[in-house]
């Protein structure tokens, strides 16, 4: 498992018509990776995560039962 986090740069056009990179940074915790599905040789490989949200709603919510550790 691992964090998933978008990261977001400024950046501008400058008189020349090139691209200058700078200005403020922003980072945003996305969830966390769990895996990929793999399909078929021809198919992609999705990425699994678990969006912050339902990490949340786990934490703050948590399934209602009983549980047994099995031997």
């Amino acid at each position: 498992m691992a964090p998933v986090i978008a990261r977001s740069f400024g950046g501008f056009t400058n008189t020349a018509g090139g691209v200058a990179m700078g200005g403020s940074t922003y980072d945003r915790f996305l969830g966390v990776y769990s895996g990929r599905h793999i399909g078929g040789i021809d198919e992609a490989h999705l990425g699994i995560i678990w969006k912050d949200r339902i990490i949340n709603e786990i934490f703050t919510d948590p399934a209602k039962g009983r549980f047994e550790i099995l031997p």
